[in-house]
């Protein structure tokens, strides 16, 4: 029973404690990053820094898609929010300005020579997939764009809604 009840309160506890330790251990690379980014801009090298943040935006669009599919929400309940503008400005951002990377498939998208069956690009090309799709999903969820405007073409073979809500939160028509 001592047991039982140590595995109760320790799990999210335990899980709590190891995020904030991982973000803090993480917070060199991103701090990197950003520095970076400040030196590209400043330089007058835009390109490079935009072309990063539309991939970060891609990479978050589909982790937001997983977030979806999770069950353990129970863990952190204070990051469910009733609010969705934050991600619809996000995807309808994403819908009017599409952004798709090198196909990694290809072995074009390689330094020559690349092994395209080595373990690391198969898994590589997996999680690009996995990616698209995550990223599809939340951009069909949440836009307010036809299917067909959206950056995927396996995205316009989902058949739109019936009959779309009246109106959204706020009162705004859709």
């Amino acid at each position: 029973m001592v047991f039982a009840i140590g595995v109760v309160v320790g799990v999210p506890i335990g899980a709590r404690i190891g995020l904030w330790e991982f973000m803090l251990a993480d917070s060199q690379y991103k701090a990197s990053l950003l520095a970076s980014d400040i030196k590209a801009l400043k330089a007058g090298d835009s390109e490079r820094v935009v072309t990063a943040m539309e991939i970060s935006l891609n990479a978050e669009l589909a982790k937001h898609g997983q977030y979806m599919e999770t069950h353990l929400w129970w863990l952190w309940p204070e990051l469910r929010s009733s609010d969705d503008r934050p991600i619809r400005g996000a995807v309808a951002y994403r819908l009017a300005n599409p952004y798709q990377g090198p196909d990694l498939e290809k072995p074009e998208n390689w330094k020559p020579g690349m092994d395209m069956q080595h373990p690391f690009v198969r898994e590589v090309i997996e999680g690009q997939q996995i990616q698209r799709e995550y990223m599809r999903r939340v951009l069909q969820h949440y836009g307010d764009m036809p299917h067909n405007s959206t950056p995927h073409p396996d995205a316009r073979d989902v058949p739109a809604p019936a009959k779309a809500p009246a109106a959204r939160a706020g009162g705004r028509e859709r």
